[in-house]
C-alpha cells in the first residue's frame, strides 16, 4: 500500500497492474531518489521476478535497460526495485496518434541495438510489445537525444528464456505461445523453438501497429480463446509483408520477410 516501505524505498502510488504482480512508484527514505518497485506475492510467484532479476544483472550496464538498486523478499513478497522510467511508446502512441515513419525509424533502431545486446547477453525477450518499450522520464516527443544517450528502454523480462547456442531454453511441454498473441510471430504461436528472430518478428508487428493503430488480426473474435488464437496465426500466415507493411518504405517489408 501507499506508504509501506520496501527496503530503503517508500511507495509513493500504484503505476500498474498486470497478471502476475503491480508496480509501484518509490522514493528512497534518504537520498529521494524515485524507483520504481515491481512487486510479486511470493504464494503466487512462478520464478517470473527472480528470472527478471537475472537479465538484469546479465545485462547490467548496457544502455537502455533500466539499472537495479535492490531485489528481495520481504513480508510475503518479492520486490524488484528499479530506475524509474518515463512513459511507454504504447501510451505516446496514444497520446499523439500513429508514429511517422521518421519515428518509426528512430523506435525500430533503437529497440534493434537493445535486442542485439539483449541476445548477445544470452537472453531472449520473450514478449515484445509497445507496452515494453519505455521512454525515459521526462519525455514528451519521439526525438533522437542530442546528448546521444538511449532513448528507447525495453523492460519486464518475466518472460525471458536463457539462450544456448541462438536458440531459447524452453520448459519440455510448453502449453502455449510466449507473451502476448497480438505481437507474437507465427513460429511462437505454432510452438516452434524460439530464437531471437521471434523477438524481431514481435518487433515488426509492433512497429506496424505503431503506424496504424492496429493490426489485420486486431478485431478477430472467435467462441473461445483457443480458436480466437489459431484465427490470429491464420491471419498473420495469410499477411504477406508488402500487404502488412502497406504505407510503409520498403525496408519494413523486407525486415518482416528477413525475420520469417
Amino acid at each position: 500500500s501507499v506508504g509501506d516501505r520496501i527496503s530503503r524505498w517508500r511507495i509513493s502510488k500504484l503505476l500498474g497492474r498486470g497478471r502476475f504482480g503491480e508496480v509501484y512508484a518509490g522514493r528512497h527514505e534518504t537520498s529521494g531518489v524515485q524507483v520504481a518497485i515491481k512487486v510479486e506475492s511470493v504464494d503466487v510467484a512462478k520464478g517470473r521476478l527472480e528470472r527478471e532479476a537475472l537479465v538484469y544483472e546479465a545485462t547490467a550496464g548496457l544502455p537502455g535497460l533500466a539499472g537495479v538498486h535492490w531485489f528481495g523478499r520481504q513480508e510475503g513478497v518479492l520486490a524488484l526495485v528499479l530506475d524509474r522510467l518515463g512513459p511507454s511508446v504504447k501510451a505516446m502512441h496514444r497520446a499523439v496518434g500513429n508514429l511517422t515513419h521518421d519515428e518509426l525509424r528512430l523506435v525500430a533502431s533503437e529497440t534493434l541495438h537493445r535486442l542485439e545486446e539483449l541476445h548477445g547477453r544470452g537472453w531472449l525477450h520473450g514478449d515484445l510489445k509497445p507496452d515494453n518499450l519505455l521512454l525515459p522520464r521526462g519525455t514528451t516527443a519521439l526525438k533522437a537525444r542530442p546528448d546521444g544517450r538511449p532513448l528507447v528502454h525495453c523492460i519486464d523480462f518475466g518472460m525471458s528464456l536463457p539462450l544456448r547456442a541462438g536458440t531459447a531454453v524452453t520448459p519440455a511441454a510448453r502449453r502455449g505461445t510466449l507473451g502476448a498473441v497480438r505481437y507474437a510471430s507465427v513460429s511462437n504461436q505454432m510452438l516452434q523453438p524460439l530464437g531471437p528472430r521471434d523477438d524481431l518478428e514481435a518487433l515488426a508487428y509492433s512497429l506496424v501497429y505503431l503506424h496504424r493503430g492496429q493490426l489485420p488480426w486486431s478485431h478477430l473474435s472467435a467462441p473461445t480463446q483457443r480458436e480466437k488464437f489459431a484465427l490470429i496465426c491464420q491471419a498473420k500466415q495469410a499477411q504477406e509483408p508488402p500487404q502488412l507493411c502497406a504505407g510503409l518504405p520498403p525496408s519494413f517489408a523486407e525486415f518482416v520477410r528477413l525475420c520469417r
